[in-house]
């Protein structure tokens, strides 16, 4: 006979309901009492016992595998549900959040010239991913002759563009004197058709009045510091431009390992998931649309400059690209000392028509063109724009202004992953739009593959599945 181990209270009453159910199951004829049984069955072969007790002897095994991995699965998702009723009732430390919010805020105004690097670095790195990709995927070059490629000529034209336009500006401020000089000149020489149009506005104008006096008593170099600072901020990096193009190569090359390694973190949070690719989706088509939109509205002021004769017409073209990316008064800071110039330096007729064109290229670029295919993207209220515009003009200077909209997207998106901020995050969105595509992970857009946002988390599952019937077959052997 068989040696049975012996069994606790638990283990004897599995046990039991085991070998009713199995033998219930699988016994051809129902079990007979012991005193009903005919002598006969007490004469059973050396060979029937043997089968009879490897066979038990096997289903208790599969047996207790299954129940085994049942009781794992059981087991994780108790835990997985115990984890989420957890996730969801559990009441933040507001004050710990928001402490923790002011400190990096306070790291970033500390390093503002490191984190000025890094973020020009990654959003170089958005640009230019594409055409990484369209080199390696399209045209089947080798990753790194693709990226060699795309990362010397990037290089070149940045260095190119940065002496021209240096020198353009340089050139610019030293006549800016002569400008505004001139233009009060001319104001003055005005003065006999403004002044009776200014008194029959009802307002009391003298004749002895006179722009010059004007100007002499409000102080006007503040604008000329202002734009000073404003071009001396956004060639600064220019100093550290070894490590800007070294960290952009870096990131170019590991996006890949982090894409991967975001997968295996979070492959069992989809939902989490599914928000940074909101991240770098919104952030990256932003980025992306915007220097499309940008590149157009510089090459058509450019195109007008030289049709008008407009003198530093690249330094106005470069500086139209860069203060598009800031939002609402971007296009108006560039425009103004444009149109001052245009006044002074050329004649009356072609001034005005220069300033409608340039008004009507502004117009289409703005309010056509970028609501309709950048709305969606943003989902940021007007004031939460120019409110982030002040706020991260403060925290990272000029350059804060030009990537102010990503910084605030993601900041959004963020407080719109917990459900203790969703409300917060639904105050900073602006008018409500149509139900927007879901979010594609980055390689789709860039490569245009039909990537499976949750295909990692069904690969996942089946390799563990694959492990532990693995870990089956080595124990049974």
């Amino acid at each position: 006979m068989l040696r049975a181990k012996p069994l606790t209270t638990d283990g004897l009453a599995h046990f039991y309901e085991f070998m009713t159910s199995h033998f219930a199951a699988n016994s051809p004829n129902p079990v007979e009492p012991e005193d009903k049984k005919t002598s006969g069955s007490s004469q059973t072969t050396s060979s029937e016992k043997k089968q009879v007790e490897t066979k038990s002897s096997s289903d208790n095994k599969s047996n207790k595998d299954n129940k085994s991995s049942s009781e794992t699965h059981a087991s994780q998702a108790r835990s997985y549900s115990d984890y989420q009723s957890i996730k969801t009732t559990a009441q933040p430390n507001h004050l710990l959040n928001f402490t923790m919010f002011f400190i990096l805020i306070g790291f970033m105004k500390y390093f503002d010239d490191f984190v000025n690097m890094m973020l020009l670095s990654i959003v170089f790195a958005i640009i230019l991913r594409p055409m990484v990709n369209f080199l390696s995927h399209r045209l089947k070059l080798p990753f790194f002759l693709a990226l060699f490629t795309i990362f010397l000529g990037f290089a070149m034209v940045l260095s190119l563009i940065g002496l021209v336009v240096n020198n353009t500006i340089n050139q610019f401020l030293s006549n800016i004197e002569y400008i505004t000089t001139t233009a009060i000149k001319k104001l003055d020489a005005a003065q006999d058709y403004i002044i009776p149009l200014i008194r029959k506005l009802g307002i009391d104008a003298h004749d002895h009045y006179s722009f010059t006096s004007l100007f002499d008593q409000v102080n006007t170099s503040w604008y000329q510091e202002f734009f000073k600072k404003i071009w001396y901020s956004l060639t600064g990096f220019f100093s550290g431009t070894v490590i800007v193009l070294l960290t952009l190569v870096f990131i170019l090359i590991d996006v890949d390992f982090w894409q991967a390694r975001l997968n295996s973190v979070l492959g069992n949070r989809p939902q989490s998931l599914q928000h940074v690719y909101d991240i770098f989706s919104s952030v990256s088509t932003y980025i992306e649309k915007k220097f499309l939109l940008s590149l157009l509205t510089a090459i058509c002021v450019y195109v007008l400059c030289l049709l008008f004769g407009v003198q530093f017409a690249l330094m106005w073209s470069v500086l139209t690209f860069a203060f598009n990316f800031i939002p609402n008064i971007g296009v108006f800071i560039v425009s103004a000392p444009m149109v001052v110039q245009v006044f002074v330096l050329n004649t009356l007729g072609n001034a005005v028509v220069f300033t409608a064109l340039l008004t009507v290229v502004h117009f289409v670029t703005g309010n056509i063109i970028e609501p309709r295919y950048m709305s969606r993207h943003l989902n940021l209220s007007n004031t939460v724009v120019w409110v982030s515009l002040l706020f991260w003009n403060q925290i990272l200077g000029p350059i804060g202004m030009l990537i102010s909209i990503p910084l605030t997207t993601t900041i959004r998106i963020l407080l719109a992953m917990s459900p203790h901020y969703k409300k917060l995050a639904a105050m900073m969105e602006g008018e409500p739009t149509d139900k927007a595509e879901p979010a594609l992970p980055w390689d789709e857009q860039t490569t245009g593959a039909k990537v499976d946002p949750h295909k990692f988390v069904r690969e996942e599952h089946a390799k563990r599945r694959q492990q532990k019937s693995q870990k089956r077959k080595n124990k049974n052997k």
